[in-house]
């Protein structure tokens, strides 16, 4: 999956290893949808738009196929006809698009165009300082912006940051192992926790709703908790992290005036529409206010 909120991993990020396009929809339903500013994409990118324009307010149905490190991203699926939206799209090679934008600043700003004067065997290079230094923000902001967007690619990265900390090293297989240990000593059933990545997007992801009540329940106990509490959006005026994925739709956090109250809700393989199934969860969940 080539869409922004697949982004895949990697040991240089680039702007969330994600970029945008502006689409075009035609005048009429089922006629191609075009790239607009396309002097925008980067050059090394070859991209193959099949896109249609889809009917009125079937909103964005733009569905991106990429492979890590290659140039080719195939576009497929349909853009409503009356939408007006950015779709973000996953960087194949976050490290060479990095090496692009920073060849283009330096050449649009004049640096690397000084005359080097040679002496024997030793370059004289003319005064340099620091462009520009870049330091990370506390883990507290990382995990607020982790829960408030979903940016799946900070809880892949966390997981190797984890497994690179303490285990063996920075993969995603050792990441899931420090985590399964974690809570298999805190009494979490390692039956009911099933963890194959750091996003949630794999379908053999598993997890039951008492083993998320359990660790949200641990969560308050922690000298951490109002940290953490502050990173949970609102949804329906509750402290609650939503999970959605096809015919999936989940909620878990707190309840009640003083946030006392964990649950979760999991509903699977549901019919109808999302909007009407978050509905009725939200109706549900009002009893718990």
């Amino acid at each position: 999956m080539g869409n922004y909120y697949g982004a895949g991993t990697s040991q240089l990020c680039w702007g969330e290893n994600a970029f945008y396009l502006n689409f075009t929809p035609s005048k009429t339903v089922g006629d191609v949808v075009k790239i607009s500013a396309k002097n925008n994409v980067y050059p090394f990118l070859d991209i193959t738009n099949e896109l249609t324009t889809g009917n009125y307010n079937s909103g964005d149905n733009v569905y991106a196929y990429s492979a890590p490190y290659t140039n080719q991203i195939f576009l497929r699926g349909t853009y409503g006809i009356n939408l007006n939206k950015e779709i973000g799209l996953s960087l194949p090679n976050p490290a060479l698009a990095m090496a692009y934008d920073v060849a283009d600043f330096l050449k649009k700003n004049g640096y690397g165009t000084e005359k080097f004067s040679y002496q024997t065997s030793v370059i004289k290079y003319p005064k340099t300082e620091p462009l520009l230094t870049i330091t990370s923000p506390p883990l507290s902001e990382i995990i607020y912006w982790f829960n408030q967007k979903s940016i799946n690619l900070y809880g892949e990265q966390l997981v190797r940051t984890l497994g690179e900390k303490f285990g063996k090293n920075a993969s995603t297989i050792e990441g899931i192992k420090v985590i399964n240990d974690y809570w298999e000593k805190k009494g979490i059933d390692s039956d009911a926790l099933r963890i194959l990545d750091g996003s949630g997007l794999s379908p053999s992801d598993r997890v039951t709703t008492l083993t998320m009540t359990k660790v949200l329940s641990f969560a308050k106990n922690q000298p951490w908790f109002s940290t953490y509490l502050k990173s949970i959006p609102l949804h329906n005026s509750q402290k609650m992290k939503s999970g959605t994925i096809a015919n999936v739709l989940a909620y878990s956090g707190y309840a009640g005036s003083a946030n006392e109250i964990s649950f979760s809700i999991i509903v699977n393989n549901y019919t109808g529409s999302t909007t009407q199934m978050r509905q009725r969860i939200y109706e549900y969940l009002n009893n718990l206010k």
